[in-house]
């Protein structure tokens, strides 16, 4: 005698039994189709590690305000540039202090190209290179995905005496999709400003390009359909079969009997081209 089980062995539908098809336009973001590159606006940043009060950043526009320290200052005898950088202080008696980490939110989208990093050295004032950073991407800018870890400052001019330089680090994103980037600063061992000193790094500058995913000409589509999940637990030997029903009268066997073993079964199956129906579970004693 054949029993239905679709109650009382706790059947489990993961999608709804009354069915229907839908289909979505999204974009595929796997790859960047080719693209014209562009400069890409920061809407707005943040600070994980805050700058030091001194060079600090209340207005958070510092990094995207255009405003540059001009290179070999006190020697090229351009308007004193103090003010247009952002630093941190790094105490030699506090290694593990974290240095600079932003998070810049692009607003939306983008496909990005590049970044480029401005910085400050001014040997004579402790001001050094970075050793490194690791950029990041995201979408929600919670959850981050670590894509790029550069060692490429430049810190020649660090024993150039009180010479101010503004230096540049162009890193090569290939068209990584993202709408928020970390950059997370790194100092190498022994990188301070002589024994027992503390070092500064200042950051200038930073900028990206890109284009917008929206701005796309040949988006790719792709299409979202409706499936179903059926689970169910058995029981060892007995003999289970999926039955459908467009009306909850006639009903008729959905693919082959099923064997059980004593764990849970599933069935993950399109319906797509499916109109409405109902799901039920027999089994013979």
């Amino acid at each position: 005698m054949e029993k239905d089980i679709s109650s009382d062995l706790f059947m489990k539908l993961r999608s709804l039994i009354r069915l229907s098809s839908v289909s979505l336009l999204v974009m595929a973001l796997a790859a960047a189709p080719a693209h014209a590159s562009s400069p890409v606006e920061v809407v707005s940043y943040h600070y994980l590690t805050a700058p030091n009060v001194n060079r600090d950043d209340p207005d958070l526009t510092k990094l995207t305000d255009g405003v540059t320290v001009p290179d070999s200052y006190w020697s090229s005898g351009q308007p004193s540039p103090l003010g247009a950088e952002v630093g941190w202080l790094q105490n030699p008696a506090d290694p593990e202090k974290p240095l600079p980490a932003i998070v810049f939110d692009l607003g939306e989208g983008h496909y990005l190209d590049s970044v480029r990093i401005n910085y400050v050295l001014w040997p004579d004032a402790g001001v050094r290179a970075p050793h490194e950073v690791r950029v990041s991407v995201s979408f929600d800018g919670v959850e981050f995905l670590l894509e790029e870890i550069h060692t490429g400052f430049d810190g020649s001019n660090h024993d150039a005496g009180f010479t101010m330089y503004t230096r540049s680090l162009d890193i090569d994103l290939n068209s990584k999709p993202a709408r928020q980037v970390k950059l997370d600063f790194r100092q190498g061992p022994g990188e301070t400003w002589g024994p027992n000193r503390s070092s500064w790094h200042w950051l200038d500058e930073v900028s990206f390009t890109g284009t917008a995913i929206d701005n796309l000409d040949n988006p790719t589509a792709a299409s979202l359909h409706q499936a179903v999940e059926l689970e169910f637990p058995t029981e060892m030997g007995r003999v289970y079969q999926i039955q459908t029903s467009p009306d909850l009268a006639e009903w008729e066997n959905w693919g082959d009997p099923i064997l059980g073993n004593g764990g849970d079964y599933r069935l993950f199956r399109s319906i797509k081209t499916e109109g409405r129906g109902f799901f039920r579970v027999m089994t013979t004693p």
